[in-house]
């Protein structure tokens, strides 16, 4: 995988390619694409398709009149790209594959081996233990206080999770082929919802114990994905790293620096995740005749990952930070 990807980096002047694509459609069963039957004996390749924006995607409405000009000739640069790049190479003789991450950030392609994957959720995990360990030397906060905010923001956001499929269920029955305004239309209400009855239900007594424990609570979701899903890991990772340098900056300062924070915690965990809610949401669409549409832990996912996002931004917001000030003398 990790030379495909370099060779894709290296032939293409806008590659479009995300690991996390790669290690979610594996879960449910495969891409779908044309390329599936060579996949399955064998043969090294990629997979590439569109369907952002389509609700006819795989259905009997799926004809050529409504296929986009744009996204077809995107699909011949990449193939003359792909065809020049390759055909330039021995492929008798490959190397051996190897696992590797890779996202897209408009107009920048990144891309590393499988292999720091580990090291990375390690570094996370290690700057984590490091911040919380501060807080507790200051004793600013106890690790019970801390542990508990997590598992209580951990807890507040599956319940909201649970009432927004429910309520996406319903609509999708309610509305079997939604238009592609009106479907980002109830997702955004959905979000809304849910976020606002997630941000309800974390009660804590201090909101340094909440920041402590959203950013316990992704370091841990990196480590766990950098295990399970590698390709995913980088979603948490680099997002959970700026939340920990921001825990560790003394939130007491200007307002300037306080903004700059913001900015450093929310910059990643909107660039590398908005695409992941929005691959999870397109899986979530209904599409008539389509089998593979309307996929229910695709939702989840959605509504999962848009969460966490609200919650280490908030974390990290300006108006959370500010050390409450003593009243002076006594009246």
């Amino acid at each position: 995988e990790d030379w495909l990807i370099q060779h894709l980096a290296a032939a293409d002047s806008h590659p479009a390619a995300f690991s996390f694509i790669t290690e979610v459609t594996q879960l449910v069963g495969g891409f779908g694409t044309d390329f599936d039957a060579f996949n399955d004996a064998g043969t090294a390749g990629m997979h590439f398709a569109y369907l952002h924006g389509s609700p006819i995607y795989h259905t009997a409405a799926d004809d050529i009149g409504a296929v986009n000009h744009g996204s077809l000739q995107h699909h011949g640069n990449h193939s003359l790209a792909i065809a020049r790049q390759f055909g330039a190479i021995d492929l008798l003789d490959l190397p051996v594959a190897q696992n590797a991450t890779y996202f897209t950030i408009r107009p920048f392609f990144f891309q590393y081996g499988g292999g720091w994957t580990w090291p990375l959720a390690a570094l996370v995990v290690l700057c984590c233990g490091v911040a919380v360990w501060q807080q507790l030397r200051s004793q600013r906060s106890t690790l019970i206080a801390i542990l508990g905010a997590a598992g209580q923001t951990l807890g507040a956001g599956l319940l909201a999770i649970v009432v927004g499929t429910l309520a996406w269920l319903a609509i999708v029955t309610w509305r079997s082929t939604p238009g592609v305004i009106e479907s980002y239309g109830y997702l955004l209400a959905i979000l809304t919802v849910v976020a606002g009855m997630a941000g309800r239900l974390v009660v804590v007594r201090r909101a340094e114990e909440s920041r402590s424990g959203m950013v316990v609570l992704w370091s841990g979701l990196a480590l766990l994905t950098a295990l399970a899903l590698p390709g995913v890991s980088y979603l948490f990772a680099w997002p959970a790293l700026a939340g920990v340098i921001a825990l560790m900056w003394d939130p007491y300062r200007s307002a300037a620096q306080s903004n700059l924070r913001l900015a450093l915690v929310a910059a990643p965990a909107f660039l590398l995740t908005i695409p992941a809610v929005d691959m999870f949401f397109l899986m979530a669409q209904p599409r008539p005749g389509n089998p593979d549409s309307e996929i229910p832990s695709a939702i989840v996912a959605s509504l999962l990952v848009a969460i966490l996002v609200a919650g280490l931004v908030w974390s990290a917001w300006p108006g959370h930070s500010q050390e409450p000030q003593a009243k002076e003398g006594s009246t």
